[in-house]
């Protein structure tokens, strides 16, 4: 067998890759949400089709819906009916999928981004430093004022308490129009300016691993972006969930992190104390959520 991933910016405008496949998989993603993607999405399945009627369309890792109204769920409804098995990575997708009426074969089971440690040999293990990291991650047009005035006052509080915290602000999308380096300023407005200097990008990268280990080296991560708490919990770094999407807090729910760890039940003493001695209680079950994930490629 030979499998051939495919550039994202290719996906839609160069289907030849399709060109005698007899397995075509689609790789996580809220990508079964709204009807112009999905429609290209249809033409391209279409062209599968017409080179291997035979050809067998699966989906892992997927988020299904939420619909803006009956034209994204109609798509999807026509979309996914080519299927022949789809994996959803949130319980909530599970409710909409259904909800489609559809037979196809379907389960549920946490990201597949917790498998890459195992599966790469990368260790969870925090390494030996004197700095201590506070990771954050935010995204293009779901961080509010309110996010960035919550989120300056815990960061400002923890770092005039203790001089060797410093900010590393995690760079996930570089798209000029969505890009995260581009909020760091946003989030800066809120915090005194003797502390900027203690603020550090880290740039986005092609390799997936690094941002692993620059999740790994951190004490806490305060997560936007659904992916950051993802990483944070593969790599056993205490996190904080602002839940922009439901998406967010299912995650957290069906990796068993306790409630408290969600940005409105948070407080400083309870920030501190991630920092100092971790937050033991949001990894009790990260043995079953790892293998748990594996279920993905079951229907294979």
């Amino acid at each position: 067998s030979t499998a051939t991933a495919v550039p994202a910016a290719d996906k839609w405008f160069a289907p030849a890759f399709v060109k005698g496949a007899d397995v075509l998989l689609y790789g996580g993603g809220s990508i079964f949400q709204h009807a112009p993607v999905m429609q290209r999405q249809l033409r391209l399945l279409g062209q599968a089709k017409q080179q291997n009627p035979k050809v067998k369309i699966g989906a892992l890792g997927v988020s299904v819906g939420p619909f803006k109204d009956d034209t994204d769920k109609a798509m999807a409804q026509k979309l996914l009916s080519n299927m022949a098995f789809v994996c959803l990575r949130d319980e909530s997708s599970v409710s909409e999928f259904e909800a489609l009426g559809l037979d196809v074969p379907h389960i549920v089971a946490p990201d597949m981004a917790l498998l890459l440690p195992k599966l790469s040999g990368l260790s969870t293990e925090k390494p030996r430093i004197a700095t201590k990291y506070v990771g954050v991650s935010l995204r293009h047009s779901r961080t509010d004022d309110e996010v960035y005035a919550h989120m300056a006052n815990m960061l400002t509080q923890l770092m005039v308490a203790d001089d060797a915290i410093k900010v590393r602000m995690f760079q996930f999308c570089a798209l000029p129009h969505e890009n995260d380096l581009a909020l760091s300023s946003a989030l800066l407005k809120h915090v005194p300016t003797d502390l900027h200097p203690r603020f550090e990008d880290f740039e986005y990268s092609k390799q997936p691993l690094d941002f692993y280990s620059g999740i790994n080296e951190c004490r806490l991560m305060l997560c936007v972006r659904l992916h950051a708490a993802v990483l944070s919990y593969a790599m056993r770094t205490p996190f904080v969930v602002y839940p922009y999407h439901a998406k967010c807090t299912a995650f957290a729910r069906m990796v068993k992190s306790p409630d408290k760890y969600l940005a409105n039940a948070v407080h400083l003493p309870l920030l501190a104390e991630m920092i100092e001695v971790g937050a033991p209680d949001q990894f009790e079950a990260y043995e079953a959520a790892v293998a748990a994930a594996e279920r993905h490629f079951q229907l294979i």
